[in-house]
């Protein structure tokens, strides 16, 4: 029996959502080796989230730099939230790439008002 009744098709799916900008979430870790520099992605960001975010060079064999969200810098300070991040990154990156990361982070600060009968 010859087969001349076969068909093929191509199934093809799109998934569509809205782009974001700035087109990543809260940091980005860019490997040595990654194919966009640290300069090139932060000329990128800056281009679409003006001062919105600071790039730290990091003296790591595997990562060159973190682009983060200058609100993050300051909650939590610079080196506090670089050795964070690339504690728990490194181990997931080569240096060929770039993670895009998103960041929760909350300060908690409480205090005691004092109660006067007015």
């Amino acid at each position: 029996m010859e087969e001349t009744d076969r068909a093929e098709k191509i199934l093809v799916q799109l998934e569509i959502s809205v782009f974001k900008i700035p087109p990543c979430q809260d940091v980005i870790a860019i490997g040595k080796n990654a194919p966009m520099g640290k300069h090139a992605a932060m000329k990128m960001l800056e281009s679409v989230a003006p001062d919105m975010f600071k790039m730290i060079e990091v003296d790591n064999p595997v990562i060159e730099a973190l682009i983060v969200k200058k609100a993050f810098v300051k909650l939590m300070g610079r080196d506090r939230l670089t050795n964070f991040i690339v504690e728990k990154v490194e181990p997931l990156m080569e240096d060929n790439t770039i993670l895009n990361i998103g960041l929760d982070a909350k300060l908690l600060k409480t205090g005691s008002l004092e109660v006067k009968d007015d």
